[in-house]
């Protein structure tokens, strides 16, 4: 809400946002590896089936839809099924083959045995153990305490929260073709995910509310980027929550199928992360070392903090878990390698990719993209006050400070031009 991480932004280049992002997919192997092991052959069936929807058939096969325009003419359109439900096809086809194989007995009943965590029923027990509604609210696990050794230890988890969560922003824009984002939607999102945080340690869970790469995934893999639809997922969340017995029978897929999804979301996050290097300048010796320099760091670091837990040892309980927290997150050591390294080796704006950041300002005659990074119902009436231009989370807030330097060179402000299309 101070406006902090807006004005940060400025100093956030492509060798920045690319190993954070990158190293988000990369770092997590070992998870998607776990998951995978228990069951190759099926992971791999479900990424086959996942591809061959959502690539090679993609949208050469439409469906008609019938629909009604405002007039109340029918007019369908094609709906191509295969690109926008490609991951619903593989979870899909993923389960069948795993229900076939439960039923006939090729898979083990013995747990210890890895490849019985591919059956449909190995977690079934759960949801015969959950009950079919509770309400959470805030204290339910008792009151709240605070001590200075895990306030430091989260304090710094959320630090680097904010660090992958500008990371995915950036990805998502680029995914959805949109410019990248203001310094007011920055703002804008850390706060909600702020208070989502908050809401989430009053209600009793045990994680925080932040920007999850496995989604952006899902938006490059089935190319499906709507506000109304995360708005119905939202409901479907909080109906979960309050009907944890829904929540239960979805927990019960198959632990390879649920492995080989969660793979193609994050390579797709990689991938999106290391696009954003088509800006920079892949001819400059400063970049190839500082973008090198970040992967690797970014990879090398946690593991060995991860192989030595004790490695830190300065004598001061806090600061070495402190400092282990934050070198065992690959996506935070390579993106501030990058963050540090970009903007103290000396380099040209477009050299460094610079340029593309500020597309943004550019596009403000574009009446598309003004509404992009909008509140929805919001806006329009948060723009009929002066002061929303000095609230760092109302869209008004767009960089003002440099548009107006700008007044006097067009004769006319920026804001004024791009508040006659909102």
């Amino acid at each position: 809400m101070t406006g902090v991480m807006g004005y940060c932004m400025k100093f956030i280049g492509p060798l920045t946002i690319a190993p954070s992002v990158a190293l988000i997919g990369i770092n997590l192997y070992h998870v998607i590896n776990n998951m995978c092991s228990k069951q190759w052959g099926i992971a791999f069936f479900t990424i086959i089936m996942t591809l061959i929807s959502g690539l090679y058939i993609n949208d050469r096969i439409k469906l008609p839809i019938p629909a009604w325009n405002r007039s109340g003419k029918y007019k369908p359109f094609k709906l191509p099924v295969f690109t926008v439900f490609s991951i619903l096809f593989g979870i899909v086809a993923g389960w069948l083959l795993c229900f076939f194989l439960t039923i006939t007995n090729v898979f083990p009943n013995d747990p210890s045995v890895p490849s019985y965590w591919a059956r449909t029923d190995a977690k079934i027990e759960s949801v015969a153990n959950t009950p079919w509604f509770k309400a959470p609210y805030p204290g339910q696990i008792g009151t709240p305490t605070i001590t200075l050794a895990p306030f430091v230890g989260m304090l710094v988890a959320v630090f680097a929260g904010i660090v992958e969560s500008v990371g995915d922003y950036y990805a998502a824009a680029n995914i959805c073709e949109i410019p990248p984002p203001p310094p007011s939607a920055v703002n804008r999102a850390v706060t909600i995910e702020g208070i989502g945080c908050m809401l989430a340690g009053a209600m009793g869970g045990g994680i925080g509310v932040t920007s999850y790469s496995g989604a952006i995934g899902a938006l490059g893999l089935t190319k499906v980027a709507c506000r109304k639809l995360i708005y119905v997922a939202s409901i479907i969340m909080i109906l979960c929550g309050f009907v944890p017995k829904i929540a239960a029978a979805i927990n019960t897929m198959p632990v390879p199928v649920t492995g080989g999804i969660f793979g193609l979301a994050l390579a797709m996050v990689t991938a999106v992360g290391l696009a954003n290097l088509q800006y920079i300048d892949w001819g400059s010796s400063r970049n190839l070392t500082i973008l090198g320099l970040s992967m690797l760091f970014g990879v090398m670091l946690p593991e060995y903090i991860k192989a030595n837990p004790n490695a830190i040892n300065t004598g001061i309980r806090e600061i070495d878990q402190v400092a282990a927290l934050l070198l065992s997150m690959g996506y935070f050591v390579g993106g501030m390698i990058g963050f540090i390294l970009d903007n103290t080796v000396s380099g040209t704006p477009e050299e460094r990719g610079i340029i593309f950041l500020s597309k943004l300002e550019h596009s403000l005659h574009d009446p598309a993209k003004i509404s992009t990074y909008d509140i929805p119902y919001v806006t329009k009436f948060a723009e009929k006050f002066r002061i929303s231009r000095y609230i760092p989370v109302c869209p008004q807030f767009r960089q003002s400070k440099k548009l107006k330097e700008d007044d006097d060179k067009d004769g006319v402000s920026k804001i004024e031009v791009a508040q006659t299309y909102m």
